[in-house]
């Protein structure tokens, strides 16, 4: 096996995890391997219900149901430092592997922050004719006051920002991770956004509950129309180089795709990943529109409402419509 510049055997993996968690058993397919879950820590050491596959270190115990799609959370709260280290610059992807750099230890990125002028929208002086402006064009796109604020929707005359709808993000800690730049005006490039690695962010993270059903959409405008508990992709694509794909498996979070019509073969792929790590997924069907930004909010609840689940019929019917066209 190959891990960016690191070449190791199956073997190698096996040693270095009966080094860190004791003892385990081989399945006889030889692509998964059991250990003792230190999660559950049954007092039978025997018991080694903690299965881990080998190709990708994705494991899951049937006894506390604990999920990962590495060991590096297993490492990093029940290893040593150097067990830890081993396993992330010996045994991780590379794309993975900032993930779990020390802040000391990644490399220095340019720093993601607001405008100095940045005003929250709702609070524009209601004489200012940019401010009329900008309410005008949310307003033409439902979004209400409320949004504004729930979605911290700002301002700023600072340059490229100027006359945009900006939309930031924080993260779980309330630390800015993106920031967006809409225009609202036609002649203007559409999308301002502040250079940042958008497979190691989860957009709109401060505000979501990974104990229920999370929406998934592709841009920050779906977004408004998605309700409370969402993110953005910021694209089209989700796979286990993502932060937000391992915050899922993670928290065994259900997932509700609304991903643009024109993208709906890669909603598939996406349950498909995800219906292998166990996580069910919805696949909601836009109707008409193209995206959920063209549709009302109460359109959007009905089509989440009858949104099916992700299984093989589904795919396999797609493929053949897809085909027959």
């Amino acid at each position: 096996m190959v891990t960016g510049t690191q070449v190791y055997t199956v073997s190698d993996k096996v040693r270095f995890i009966e080094s860190a968690f004791g003892r385990g058993d081989m399945a006889r397919n030889g692509k998964n391997f059991a250990i003792w879950c230190p999660m559950c820590a049954p007092k039978d050491r025997g018991k080694r219900k903690l299965v881990i596959r080998l190709e990708d270190d994705a494991n899951h115990c049937w006894t506390c149901s604990w999920r990962s799609r590495s060991l590096a959370p297993l490492l990093k709260r029940f290893g040593t430092r150097a067990e830890f280290l081993k396993y992330r610059d010996t045994f991780m992807a590379e794309a993975s592997r900032s993930l779990w750099m020390d802040p000391d230890e990644a490399k220095e990125q340019r720093v993601i922050k607001l405008p100095d002028d940045f005003t929250l929208l709702p609070l524009g002086s209601e004489y200012d004719p940019d401010t009329r402006s900008w309410n005008r064009y949310l307003n033409s796109r439902g979004v209400t006051e409320r949004d504004m604020w729930y979605f911290k929707l700002g301002q700023s005359n600072d340059g490229e920002w100027y006359r945009r709808v900006l939309v930031p993000s924080f993260d779980a800690q309330g630390k800015l991770n993106y920031l967006i730049g809409r225009a609202i005006d036609r002649q203007r490039r559409r999308y301002e956004n502040e250079e940042a690695d958008r497979t190691s962010i989860v957009f709109n993270e401060i505000s979501i509950n990974w104990d229920k059903q999370l929406v998934i959409c592709e841009g920050a405008f779906d977004l408004m129309k998605c309700g409370d508990n969402a993110t953005c992709l910021l694209g089209s694509t989700l796979n286990e180089n993502h932060l937000l794909f391992d915050r899922i498996i993670s928290n065994g979070t259900p997932v509700a795709l609304a991903l643009d019509t024109s993208a709906r073969k890669k909603a598939l792929r996406i349950a498909k990943k995800l219906a292998e790590y166990d996580v069910e997924a919805r696949i909601v069907d836009l109707g008409g529109y193209s995206d959920p930004g063209e549709m009302s909010k109460a359109a959007f609840r009905e089509a989440l409402s009858e949104a099916k689940p992700y299984d093989w019929e589904s795919d396999l019917r797609h493929r053949i419509l897809r085909a027959s066209k």
